[in-house]
């Protein structure tokens, strides 16, 4: 299992560095430099653009769209649900992050009406916003999860049933990725990793990238969720902290071999 994952992941960050697909951000404001500069040290080509006079020429041109709900404003909603929109025309995949849904009405409605009307989409959040999406009851503390991403997978699981949504990715001490018939538990990645603002939009903006070029929905977020906890692992151990971690996160995904997955991989499918 751990070497076919291997071989997938490979071959899909070699098609994103020899096609350099070009993954459309409507992103938070927290995170813009940061998300650009790791699509490029992957290999993909960043635009980041919500003005809604430009948004159906830039989707006409991308390979992904990638919605980002951190730092929201009308405007940026409305620019949100328009992307979807010319994303569903164009059949591009479609990446969302619902960050903080469960923190305030407008962030789960928001997600939500961007779920309902996105085709083709990977959603990607942590467990207490996967739990909020599916209407359940939570304890918020903001954009940070209270719950394990393993105590969501029912409610990832009702959300692909419900939605059509083809796979979910919760973030967590261990990842969890889902689709309608598969779920498997990613064990790698570094605690120093939630010390840094945006590292789970920095997967999700990743997701997009992989999303472009994977066979299927559940594979992309599965690659994209190995890749960046490996080099968010590779990175750590060269780290003396978070401000020193930035930049060897991104020279990692910018080195990264096929060498370095093999014995760190930690992949597991769910009992």
């Amino acid at each position: 299992m751990q070497q076919s994952i291997i071989e997938s992941i490979w071959s899909d960050y070699e098609m994103i560095c020899e096609s350099r697909p070009l993954v459309h951000n409507i992103t938070n404001l927290v995170v813009t430099n940061f998300s650009a500069n790791a699509l490029l040290a992957l290999g993909a080509s960043p635009l980041m653009s919500h003005a809604p006079e430009e948004l159906e020429e830039i989707i006409g041109i991308s390979n992904a769209l990638v919605i980002n709900i951190g730092t929201l404003d009308i405007q940026q909603i409305d620019s949100m649900k328009l992307a979807v929109g010319f994303a569903n025309e164009k059949k591009i995949p479609i990446v969302i992050d619902p960050v903080g849904a469960g923190a305030s009405a407008l962030r789960t409605e928001t997600a939500l009406a961007l779920i309902k009307n996105a085709h083709r989409s990977i959603v990607k959040g942590n467990g207490g916003e996967i739990l909020a999406l599916a209407n359940q009851q939570i304890q918020s503390k903001g954009v940070d999860s209270l719950y394990d991403p393993s105590d969501a997978i029912p409610a990832a699981q009702s959300l692909i049933s419900e939605f059509d949504v083809e796979a979910i990715a919760i973030s967590g001490p261990e990842d969890v990725v889902v689709d309608a018939t598969t779920c498997t538990i990613h064990a790698n990645g570094s605690c120093m990793m939630p010390a840094i603002t945006g590292m789970g939009c920095i997967l999700t903006a990743i997701t997009g990238a992989f999303s472009a070029v994977s066979e299927t929905p559940y594979t992309a977020a599965r690659n994209a969720v190995s890749l960046v906890s490996i080099a968010g692992e590779m990175a750590a151990r060269k780290s003396q902290g978070p401000g020193s971690f930035l930049p060897h996160f991104l020279d990692q995904l910018y080195t990264i071999k096929q060498a370095d997955l093999t014995g760190r991989l930690n992949v597991r499918e769910a009992s």
